[in-house]
């Protein structure tokens, strides 16, 4: 579970940049 919310905030966060 918290592999995934990594993940996810990962990919949110280069998606933001």
């Amino acid at each position: 579970m918290i592999y995934k919310l990594s993940m996810t905030v990962k990919v949110k966060y280069l998606k933001i940049s």
